[in-house]
């Protein structure tokens, strides 16, 4: 494309930047004859600009560079250039979406070229929008309110590399498409859980998870626990921390009610606000739109959907930029995988009736629930010595910790504990909460619910214990030939967080899990045995 040397506007400029989208993919469809789509492209491009008074400046491969000395010509040269790329008659009958930005400001003119922070902004405008989409920033679209050009408010935007947010706006018109998913940039508005309570006594697994991504390179960790053990409140704590420091930011997707493995990508494109080209598979839909994001992609609740984590590995080799944390009840199994597991919260040890109980993250976490539920909620010696019996019992579970402390708007934590008795199964009343944790009994039998047969049989067996176990205890009163050993059957619980294993190799359950397998026990035949 010719470049000319001379006639280059200066002071307050317009640039109308445009490539075309998907043109990795169009010229190995097409190879040769690429450079017909091109040429077409160009002729277009080039009338649009010298209908409308303006100057090619530049151009990278499909990407084309212009200036205009007003921002009411700039406007109306990619409104006729937009209309053109739908007229044209392209190669191969091919589809070819072009994707333009508009934005105003006064960049400085050296030679032949233009430097400066608006040139970039103009690129990373034109980076946003979609095929057949004309974005503008907020200093053009001000200079053409009164021409008759029609605009859309699409919000402000976070552009990447520039400390300055954008306000985009789409430009409207007869030839124009209309409806396009939310621009390819960052949301001011951190794409997060609001509604989950204050997070107490993570701060160092908070900053430990950090690390491995920010220090140690890693870009798939799971947060790895049985439910109720508080991945999600922590996966969320770590994407608000590292959200300041990525170029596109953050963003959630809750995959906890899928059941098929081929709904994982179909859902965080949607979530994403990745169009759905029915010629085009979602994995790699997904993949295009991350290619060139610098994001962290928090999944939470994979465990129903364990065998679409090699669409995670595809994810991350095709998008360097990108980082993501998984919250999960099992493994991944994945080589590029970090596991961290998430433990209870720390416990008084037995009998432990001297010092301040506020020194243990369980009872603070069961201090503040309680204060959240009743502000006059005051801590007397008695009630210090029944909350740390409670958290005591419930092993430091943090699910089972606040439904207990949610029972402190009628009882106070002495009478809690006497009511209590042999039980844990407490109720819980919230009513934002999923159904699978409305209760421990509902979050450890939802965990129950995915295991296969023989491994809820174990499961079952291992209610026998009340001290925890080695593995050759288990191998001598579980024997599970049928899942190839009993030694398999406990490292499929172990990956599935409903056992844990101590630093010596013993293992144990946590007691809510361990009364619930001790119940299924109670039901099958040869409990006795």
């Amino acid at each position: 494309m010719a470049e000319p040397s001379i006639g280059l506007p200066s002071g307050t400029v317009t640039f109308v930047f445009s490539d075309i989208e998907g043109s990795t993919k169009l010229l190995e469809e097409l190879g040769d004859h690429y450079a017909d789509l091109l040429a077409t492209y160009r002729e277009v491009t080039e009338k649009a600009v010298a209908d409308n008074g303006g100057v090619i400046f530049g151009s990278e491969g499909d990407g084309v560079f212009m200036a205009f000395s007003g921002a009411a010509s700039a406007a109306e040269s990619a409104h006729q250039a937009q209309v053109g790329y739908r007229a044209a008659a392209w190669p191969g009958g091919k589809e070819v979406r072009v994707r333009m930005g508009v934005h105003t400001g006064s960049p400085v003119l050296i030679g032949d070229d233009y430097t400066g922070i608006d040139v970039h902004r103009a690129a990373r405008i034109t980076a946003a929008a979609w095929g057949g989409q004309v974005l503008m920033s907020e200093a053009t679209k001000v200079l053409i309110e009164s021409t008759g050009v029609v605009t859309r408010d699409l919000g402000w935007y976070a552009m990447k590399g520039l400390s300055r947010p954008e306000r985009l706006f789409q430009m409207e018109g007869a030839g124009l498409d209309s409806a396009f998913p939310p621009p390819r940039a960052r949301s001011r508005e951190v794409n997060l859980p609001s509604n989950l309570t204050s997070l107490v006594g993570r701060d160092a697994d908070v900053t430990a998870v950090v690390q491995l991504f920010e220090q140690e390179g890693s870009r798939l960790v799971t947060l790895s626990g049985p439910g109720g053990i508080g991945k999600t409140r922590l996966a969320v704590a770590v994407a608000a921390r590292m959200d300041p420091t990525l170029a596109d930011g953050v963003a959630y997707v809750d995959l906890t009610a899928l059941d098929e493995p081929d709904q994982v990508a179909t859902k965080i494109a949607s979530d994403l606000g990745v169009p759905d080209n029915q010629t085009t598979a979602r994995l790699e839909g997904l993949a295009a739109h991350l290619q060139g994001s610098n994001l962290l992609l928090v999944l939470d609740g994979f465990e129903r959907v364990v065998p679409a984590a090699p669409n995670l590995a595809t994810l991350l080799a095709r998008c360097p930029g990108l980082m993501i944390l998984v919250t999960s009840r099992a493994v991944l199994d994945l080589p590029v995988e970090r596991e961290f597991r998430v433990g209870p919260l720390e416990v008084p040890a037995g009998g432990d009736t001297n010092g301040d109980p506020n020194s243990y993250a369980s009872v603070r976490l069961f201090i503040d629930r309680a204060k959240s539920i009743r502000p006059d909620f005051e801590l007397t010696p008695a009630g210090a010595n029944a909350i740390t019996t409670l958290v005591r019992r419930l092993d430091g579970l943090p699910l089972a910790i606040e439904i207990a402390a949610a029972r402190t708007r009628v009882l106070a934590p002495e009478a809690l504990l006497e009511r209590l008795g042999a039980s844990i199964d407490l109720s819980s009343s919230a009513r934002d909460l999923p159904d699978r944790q409305r209760s421990v009994r509902a979050t450890i039998e939802w965990s129950h619910d995915l295991l296969s047969d023989d491994e809820r049989r174990l499961f079952a067996h291992l209610g026998v214990f009340t001290g925890g176990w080695t593995l050759e205890a288990a191998e001598a009163v579980c024997q599970m030939e049928e899942l190839g050993g009993t030694l398999a059957g406990l490292e499929s619980l172990l990956a599935q967080s409903l056992l844990q294993l101590e630093p010596d190799g013993r293992m144990h359950m946590l007691s809510p899990i361990r009364e619930f397998s001790q119940e299924r026990l109670s039901t099958m035949p040869e409990a006795e045995e």
